[in-house]
């Protein structure tokens, strides 16, 4: 048996503190894997030009790739968060400053334009992995991608590097 009355405020206040909190979590997660790829790709390129390897430089770009891949992964599974967070925000009456509705609206468009406005949504809507392409830091990362793969073929092309 269901109870149908409305929750405690407070018992709202309390999931909507561990929405922001998980989100916190999950970005911390994706800038700690951020950085240790980042870290790896700059120890491959520097291993890669003082060997003399254009493998070393092949496997090298790919590491903005790996980054892309654990971007879209965590910003999928943070989006639910930000759904609650943001429907808990309305339920609360926390129209003049919400914290997860602004950061949404000012940092995760792709997000916020599916959410907003919506009473009940549809979970593909929330899984949908190409939403976060369309962001800065994807685009950012393709962009660094297609220059590691360049530095790569400059390498092979021009300065006559060994493959492996």
């Amino acid at each position: 048996m269901t109870d149908q009355r409305q929750p405690a405020a407070e018992s709202l206040r309390l999931e909507l503190q561990e929405a922001v909190a998980s989100y916190r979590h999950a970005t911390q997660l994706l800038t700690q894997g951020a950085s240790f790829i980042a870290t790896a790709d700059s120890v491959l390129l520097a291993y890669g030009f003082s060997q003399r390897d254009s493998g070393i430089l092949l496997v090298a770009s790919l590491m903005p790739v790996f980054m892309l891949v654990i971007y879209i992964e965590v910003m999928t599974h943070v989006a639910p968060f930000i759904y609650i967070g943001m429907i808990l925000e309305r339920e609360l009456k926390l129209e003049e400053a919400p914290l997860l509705g602004t950061y949404a609206s000012a940092r995760l468009a792709p997000l916020f334009s599916v959410v907003d406005g919506v009473k009940e949504l549809d979970k593909t809507a929330l899984n949908s992995r190409t939403r976060w392409l369309k962001m800065r830091a994807p685009l950012m990362t393709l962009v660094v991608f297609a220059c590691q793969f360049t530095l790569f073929v400059i390498s092979v092309v021009v300065f006559h590097y060994r493959f492996m």
